[in-house]
């Protein structure tokens, strides 16, 4: 989503979600922070929790906790609807997971430059 690392979060401390939106670097100008979209539970049956993350950044709202699994999405523009933004939230993680693992599991295939130094 709209931070400034996005991608999965190992366990740690980050027990909230200031915490674990500060842990991906915090927003990119332009996030959408009324509308944070927090995905809970299985891909198939997804119960969603959306928080308004300026109220809680303003002391007007308590920071939510959240679990394990948890997936935390921040759109960079509004949006209508939850199904759509569900879509979206749940597509970029799996992109973002993959990235993640393929980058830890599978080593670099070039390992000399291709393009001849001119030296």
């Amino acid at each position: 989503g709209a931070v400034l690392r996005p991608g999965p979060l190992g366990a740690g401390s980050q027990k909230t979600l200031l915490g674990a939106i500060t842990a991906r670097g915090g927003f990119v100008s332009g996030s959408f922070r009324q509308r944070v979209l927090i995905v809970r539970g299985s891909l198939n049956q997804p119960k969603t929790i959306v928080v308004n993350v300026a109220a809680i950044l303003a002391a007007r709202e308590p920071d939510v906790l959240i679990e394990a699994g948890d997936i935390i999405y921040v759109n960079q523009r509004p949006w209508l609807f939850a199904e759509e933004l569900l879509e979206t939230a749940i597509k970029s993680f799996v992109q973002s997971a993959a990235a993640n693992w393929a980058a830890q599991n599978i080593g670099p295939f070039i390992t000399e430059p291709f393009i001849p130094s001119t030296r």
